[in-house]
């Protein structure tokens, strides 16, 4: 997620990572290898004036 203000950014990766969290919730994979860890701001998390912010899924097969 890429935006000029941290707070935004931030925000908005905390509201995907709640919408993918209840996802594999609904789809019963919890338990599986399905992992989601963050949000946690970038390894570079300013870059060009923008603020990023990332979501990684883990799972046993792409």
């Amino acid at each position: 997620f890429w935006e000029k203000r941290p707070d935004v950014a931030r925000r908005e990766a905390e509201r995907m990572a709640a919408k993918l969290r209840h996802r594999v919730e609904k789809m019963g994979v919890e338990g599986e290898g399905i992992t989601l860890l963050g949000p946690a701001p970038a390894f570079f998390e300013r870059y060009r004036g923008y603020y990023r912010w990332q979501i990684l899924v883990r799972a046993p097969e792409p």
